[in-house]
């Protein structure tokens, strides 16, 4: 039976499939950005041609499917959503016009007004209010509601955003709204906060139930076309879909809280960057992923995945967990041009998918930074792909002298190294802000690269960091799909819980935490995992008394008892020294939000070893010599093929390896030793 994890990106359709010997095979395909679903089948099509099977057997053979996609993103960034209405609490219209993150540029007095995907004229009011406890104050006006459902739609609504005061509390009044709203128009889609984020502070929470009703239409169409053409080619097994949290959830699921996939494929890169980190004893990891459009870094400072609820996408908080996934416009495909003082800039604008590069000879006219690299000869013309498609480097020349060098007065070589620089300097930004401002010292961790473009990067930017271990799967060009066939599923529960420890009720909190569990159970179960592989993790939002951000601290298992919350609160107070640098366990603290994680267990991919060689790689794994880029001149480097590389050899630069659908690149005084299972990992 086969396993096959697939990342949709923004330039490339990345696959990766196991088979029951733990050979790995990996196909790339063009992204298909009007419908995904055409890359990702192409894939898959491609995949059964890798194994010799036509598509309907390899896919009444395939056990499971395991899918990042970028649609819910693409439907935001693009402003191509559903157009979003809002029924809100009475008095609360305008609640979304005092947004609780700063203006981009907060001492420019001439910045516009933010604009948010559902107009004001799309937010209506109707009458209900529920105090601070959730008891009705004021019944719900269930005229108002038929009204403003009626209004909605008459204005072209396709989806409606439901939030009131406190529902959080009470979700009574959101339940009857959204039953009047689908029984006057069947065809709208309804989500209702109490259902998508059940927390305190009402702006987080509607921004992220407009997210989920913004994307929701488009997500749940694509899934159905997804499921339909995997049914209509015979496949049986189960289709999973990879969540913000780093989990992987059922499509029925997604459906119902489409914005749990907003950050669907980056999620993936800490589950690859761990195996690398377990393989050879790091637990300090930073994982990168350059693919065809965009730069990712994730911190993990003792093997710790981190996690927000703060999320910021297009002026709105993302307020459920996820990944702290830093992205940035830089890629393969990034655009280079210059600004209005003349200084030349990579980024954040790509080629994309179509017309892509210019060197791929698709119409593309711009330089982009994959250009760069076939000029300066770290890109093999006839292998790029795995020699499935021709680079055309007279293009590249064409597109860097037209679009950069003759401005800058130099010649194409240097323009290609000037492009090589300025996006090594952006991405060795991204990655300073994420380390040395958050605190973190990055010469303590291991760089792991991934994506497309990771591995002929991967030198300049640890040389920036000061980074001396750095790690490059042999899946690095799949990183992410690599990723997903090996994640487990997992559900993120939340509720308001606000008290002071003295109004804290024992039987009530167990309660609580006891229906979270339950109703996790049931849904892992019905996803097809067994009891034995569940495990459910208890934690609470905390805050000293007064405070307005709060920390997550585990909870202790079974039943709440004074012994449990005086363990709760000692582990807050150590967190907090932790994090913030100073704790006070004399002072009062408040509980905000109960949450639990519940995991299930899917089988761990079992990597198959390579044969073991000697040090110095033999002589048919050098494929010959190329003039490379080094050092401000072009040397004569030799060329490896990377799958005919042994376990301990040795790789001197400068030197070039090339696989299927990555090229490391190894300047001189740099050396990397294969490992057992194919990767490379820096020594000196």
């Amino acid at each position: 039976m086969y396993k096959i994890g697939i990342d949709v990106g923004g330039t490339h359709t990345d696959s990766m499939c196991i088979d029951a010997r733990g050979e790995l095979r990996e196909v790339k395909v063009r992204s298909t950005p009007r419908d995904p679903s055409i890359g990702t089948m192409e894939c898959l099509k491609k995949l059964a041609d890798v194994y010799g099977m036509d598509e309907r057997s390899f896919l009444s053979n395939t056990d499971t499917i395991v899918h990042g996609t970028t649609v819910a993103t693409n439907a935001v960034i693009n402003e191509s959503g559903a157009k979003t209405g809002v029924i809100t609490t009475k008095g609360y219209r305008d609640l979304l016009d005092l947004p609780a993150i700063p203006k981009p540029d907060m001492f420019n007095l001439k910045w516009g007004p933010w604009t948010f995907i559902s107009p004001k004229y799309l937010r209506l009011e109707v009458e209900e209010r529920l105090d601070e406890k959730g008891q009705v104050l004021i019944p719900l006006n269930e005229d108002d509601v038929r009204k403003a459902a009626r209004s909605l739609k008459d204005r072209g609504a396709e989806a409606i955003a439901i939030l009131y005061l406190f529902s959080f509390f009470n979700s009574t009044h959101e339940d009857r709204t959204e039953q009047i709203a689908k029984q006057e128009f069947q065809e709208l889609y309804v989500y209702k906060s109490s259902k998508v984020l059940p927390v305190i502070r009402e702006w987080q929470r509607l921004t992220t139930t407009i997210l989920s009703a913004y994307i929701g239409p488009a997500t749940e169409k694509y899934l159905n076309n997804l499921v339909e053409n995997l049914n209509n080619k015979g496949f049986k097994g189960t289709l999973l879909i990879m969540e913000n949290n780093s989990g992987v959830q059922s499509p029925e699921l997604t459906k119902q809280r489409p914005a749990t996939v907003l950050s669907s494929g980056p999620a993936a890169i800490p589950t690859t960057a761990l195996k690398m980190g377990e393989i050879h004893g790091f637990k300090n990891i930073i994982g990168v992923d350059m693919g065809g459009t965009s730069f990712d870094v994730v911190v993990m400072p003792n093997l710790n995945v981190p996690t927000t609820t703060n999320h910021v996408l297009r002026w709105h908080i993302m307020g459920l967990p996820m990944v702290a996934v830093s992205s940035i416009g830089a890629g393969g495909g990034s655009l280079a041009w210059f600004d209005v003082t003349g200084s030349l800039r990579v980024g954040p604008k790509s080629a994309g998918a179509s017309p892509g590069p210019a060197c791929y000879n698709m119409g593309g006219e711009k330089a982009t930074v994959t250009d760069a690299n076939l000029v300066l000869g770290y890109l093999n013309p006839d292998y790029f792909l795995g020699g499935t498609m021709k680079l055309y480097k007279d293009l590249a020349e064409r597109a860097i002298k037209g679009e950069v060098a003759d401005k800058l007065g130099i010649d194409a070589v240097s323009g290609a190294e000037a492009i090589y620089s300025v996006i090594n300097a952006v991405m060795s930004d991204e990655l300073t802000l994420r380390t040395i401002r958050a605190g973190y010292d990055p010469r303590e961790f291991a760089l792991c690269v991934g994506g497309g473009a990771g591995a002929t990067h991967a030198i300049p930017l640890a040389e920036h960091m000061g980074i001396k271990d750095v790690l490059i799967p042999k899946m690095a060009s799949s990183l992410c799909a690599f990723g997903m066939i090996n994640t487990d599923l997992r559900h993120d529960y939340i509720q308001t819980y606000w008290r002071e420890l003295k109004d804290v009720d024992y039987g009530e909190l167990t309660k609580m935490y006891n229906r979270f569990e339950d109703e996790a159970v049931k849904t892992l179960k019905s996803e097809g995992i067994a009891e034995h592989n569940i495990i459910l993790t208890r934690y609470m939002d905390m805050q000293y008394y007064g405070q307005f951000r709060t920390l997550q601290v585990e909870m202790p298992a079974g039943p709440v008892t004074k012994a449990s919350i005086d363990t709760l609160i000692e582990r807050f107070n150590k967190k907090h020294k932790d994090v913030v640098g100073v704790s006070n366990p004399a002072f009062p603290v408040e509980f905000i939000n109960i949450k639990l994680v519940a995991a299930g267990r899917v089988p761990r991919v079992t990597l198959k070893e390579i044969p073991s060689g000697k040090e110095k790689p033999e002589a048919q794994s050098l494929k010959g010599y190329r003039e490379a880029f080094f050092n401000k001149k072009f040397i004569k480097t030799p060329i490896y093929d990377g799958d005919r590389l042994k376990s301990n050899n040795i790789i001197e630069g400068p030197a070039i390896i090339e696989e299927m659908a990555q090229t490391v690149v190894v300047p001189p005084n740099w050396k990397f030793v294969v490992d057992q299972y194919g990767n490379y990992k820096s020594i000196f």
